[in-house]
């Protein structure tokens, strides 16, 4: 029979782990989340790339100097998205597929759309 100190380290052990898996799930919402504020973000400079198009449509006026500094916006901040992304992924123990972009989940080997074979490190090979 066990001892309480047996039960008591066991149960410690148990709440530690349950600690350290909450903390892993509150560090991927923070992710997720950062990521979705970049998405709303891409999306502002999408649409004032859209008016700064419109607007020269309508009044004839050469804008290229106000659009290229909003492409070079979104250029970064799309980069800057795809690496949470990959972040997720790894966090979350997934493999995104290079050819295809889709997320497979362990123990994939290959990916579940193209049929690329897959590391399993959060990136095929």
């Amino acid at each position: 029979m066990a001892t309480f100190e047996d039960v008591f380290v066991k149960a410690k052990k148990t709440i530690e782990k349950a600690g350290e898996k909450a903390g892993q799930a509150l560090d991927i919402q923070k992710l997720k989340i950062s990521a979705a504020e970049l998405r709303y973000k891409i999306n502002k400079d999408y649409a004032r790339l859209g008016k700064a198009v419109y607007l020269s449509s309508q009044d004839g006026k050469n804008r290229e100097g106000e659009r290229e500094p909003i492409i070079a916006e979104i250029k970064r901040k799309s980069e800057a998205l795809a690496e949470l992304a990959q972040q997720i992924c790894e966090a979350e123990g997934k493999t995104r597929c290079s050819a295809c972009g889709y997320v497979n989940h362990p123990p994939a080997v290959f990916c579940s759309i193209c049929g690329k074979k897959l590391n399993n490190t959060g990136m095929d090979e």
